[in-house]
């Protein structure tokens, strides 16, 4: 288990002695390896596998598993054009049905209008032709200039001059309301590409005005219908869950500002030093994208997307409810995020698989290129190993309330 979530076994034993400490439940890794083995040898059996078969064969099965629920979700969701306007709409708006319409603590309408006047997006307005942000704003839908932000401007601009009026925000600026998922029209395409390209798909989301929205592409990717569900299950609840966060901070009016500002960054601890012996970082990005050598990579953590994304896989294993000829082929994936183990490689080695939904997923949007997928797992596992003590309930309670300071002691 230590060579799965990548540290000494010391680390580990140290990691699972606090957790008992702070529960007293015993045998916490034991325990969920056991489990985790079993499941995993199950599924080898249905397959006709073993603890022999090659690597690559296991993960060319899990490509052909996700692939078959890509075709099925699409077929029973309607057949849905979600690659454009009309068709965008129509599956945002069954996703935020399925997930009963959440509401939550976002920021105003006419408070982003106050950010944008006082730092004019000047890209957004030569690509719209517009000589002033009263003129863009008389233009375009707010919201989808928000979203704009995202892929038009500079991202140093965004985060060294716009963002940093946000340190004047304070709770009056932010309102209750539903989230949304918006479809931007097809004027937006051509200068979102490098976004697309580089992402390799074409949704993303503004935590603090509630919005998830969906760029009309041109560019298809295998398995994409299957990715873009679960993208927008995953940014439904990443979006809840930082809404709630706000709604906390509204409580803290001399701290707001930064708190929230700390929360749309991703702030993560930097300083090893200021990490006390025996806690648990919070890891609120996938480091592993950035460096795979990051120091935070090889200390006990728990990760908020990796529970966002074990959620969205919860929400989707709901559809075999309304869509009862999709449960078998959901079945594979129940419960799967932290699934993960080494096989054979073919050359003398071993390889690590992962049964995590979101890593097959990716791997078949980028099989073509020879692009495996297997930092979800890695974090979805550290997560079970916290849970497997002290419950999901609890793990959420937790970080929610050490999130600022980025770590939690038990």
């Amino acid at each position: 288990m230590a060579r799965l979530v990548r540290v000494h076994t010391r680390v580990l034993k140290e990691a699972e002695k606090t957790l008992q400490q702070g529960k007293g439940s015993q045998k916490v890794v034991a325990s969920l390896y056991a489990r985790g083995q079993s499941r995993i040898d199950a599924l080898l059996k249905e397959w006709g596998f073993s603890r022999t078969t090659v690597g690559q064969v296991i993960e060319e099965k899990l490509l052909v598993a996700i692939e078959e629920l890509n075709s099925q979700l699409y077929d029973v969701l309607g057949k849905l054009d979600y690659m454009h306007e009309d068709g965008a709409a129509a599956l945002g708006d069954l996703m935020l049905e399925h997930a009963h319409h959440p509401q939550g603590f976002f920021l105003k309408e006419d408070a982003f209008i106050r950010l944008l006047h006082k730092n004019p997006p000047q890209k957004i307005m030569q690509l719209r032709a517009c000589a002033s942000i009263d003129e863009l704003i008389a233009k375009e839908d707010v919201m989808h200039i928000g979203a704009a932000l995202r892929f038009v401007e500079d991202g140093e601009w965004l985060n060294s001059v716009f963002f940093s009026a946000y340190a004047e925000l304070t709770p009056d600026d932010f309102e209750e309301r539903p989230i949304r998922i918006i479809p931007l029209d097809a004027s937006w395409e051509d200068a979102a590409a490098h976004f697309v390209q580089k992402k390799y798909h074409n949704i993303s989301h503004l935590k603090e005005l509630g919005v998830i929205f969906i760029i009309p592409t041109s560019r298809a990717f295998q398995g994409q219908f299957l990715r873009t569900v679960l993208l927008l299950l995953h940014y439904i609840n990443e979006v809840s869950f930082y809404s709630s966060l706000f709604r906390s901070a509204a409580g803290r009016v001399d701290t707001f500002a930064q708190e929230c500002m700390s929360l749309l960054r991703g702030d993560v601890l930097e300083d090893k030093a200021k990490l006390p012996a025996h806690s648990w970082l919070i890891d609120q990005r996938y480091l592993e994208k950035g460096n795979e050598n990051d120091w935070r990579l090889f200390v006990p953590r728990v990760n908020p997307e990796a529970l966002h994304w074990m959620r969205a896989e919860r929400m989707l294993q709901e559809f075999s409810v309304s869509y009862p000829m999709l449960a078998a082929t959901l079945s594979t994936w129940k419960d799967s995020s932290w699934l993960g183990d080494f096989f054979p490689s073919g050359q003398g080695g071993d390889e690590l698989v992962s049964f995590n939904i979101i890593d097959a997923s990716m791997s078949l949007v980028r099989e073509k290129d020879g692009v495996v997928y297997r930092y979800h797992v890695l974090e979805a596992l550290w997560n079970a190993i916290f849970m497997q003590a002290m419950g999901e309930e609890t793990m959420d309670q937790l970080i929610r309330e050490n999130i600022i300071r980025g770590y939690i002691t038990l």
